[in-house]
């Protein structure tokens, strides 16, 4: 079955980066597209300051979710954020590079897309970019197989 899922493409310096926000709205998605990975310090500013964003995630119901977080730094200067629920929800994790990038990109429930940000930005705070913003809708299969055969009598029964 094919969904399709919004996608916001963010050109910056040396790089383009995305944003996704999952079909049944419970994921938020960052990844690297070309170039170098966005700095934390990027990151928190463009979702501070996107209006494209804040509207895609205006619409999503919001509640009081909270979160603790714990902060591991590595040897070689990177680190590992944990963000834990208080409650029946997902937890999440952030890791940044020593340069602090966001290389690994994030996958994190959209419930803790605030507290991941006030994380953030307590931790590493912001820096001022350009940047522009883009949405676009892709197409998202999902694994349920069902054969060439049954395919195809799909096809020739939507014609």
């Amino acid at each position: 079955m094919v969904k399709s899922m919004e996608v916001f493409v963010i050109s910056y310096d040396r790089g383009e980066s995305e944003i996704f926000i999952s079909p049944d709205r419970e994921r938020v998605i960052l990844r690297q597209r070309k170039g170098r990975a966005l700095r934390v310090r990027e990151f928190v500013y463009i979702l501070g300051t996107s209006r494209e964003l804040v509207r895609a995630l205006e619409s999503i119901e919001e509640g009081p979710y909270d979160y603790t977080a714990t902060c591991v730094y590595r040897t070689s200067g990177a680190r590992d954020i944990f963000l834990r629920s208080l409650g029946k929800y997902r937890s999440a994790q952030i890791h940044t590079s020593m340069y602090q990038k966001l290389n690994e990109g994030l996958d994190i429930p959209r419930k803790a897309l605030v507290s991941v940000y006030s994380v953030l930005r307590d931790l590493f705070g912001y820096d001022k970019i350009w940047y522009s913003i883009r949405k676009e809708e892709i197409a998202v299969y999902d694994n349920v197989y069902i054969g060439i055969v049954e395919a195809e009598e799909k096809c020739e029964d939507e014609i």
